[in-house]
């Protein structure tokens, strides 16, 4: 049996969201669709995250 979507709130700047919505109608997509996209690669670990701290700033 196949698995129900959910729904998943993230908090995100109006700004970014503006620009990933304008990228993604121009690659005909959504940004549902985009927003599954990138998570199924990072599940898969397709995409590696790196987070790097400023010592200056801690």
């Amino acid at each position: 049996m196949p698995e129900a979507d959910v729904n998943l709130s993230v908090r995100i700047s109006p700004r970014i969201k503006m620009a990933a919505e304008r990228q993604s109608k121009r690659d005909e997509l959504s940004l549902s669709d985009v927003t599954r996209m990138l998570l199924k690669a990072y599940a898969k670990g397709d995409i590696d995250i790196v987070i790097c701290a400023d010592k200056k700033n801690s």
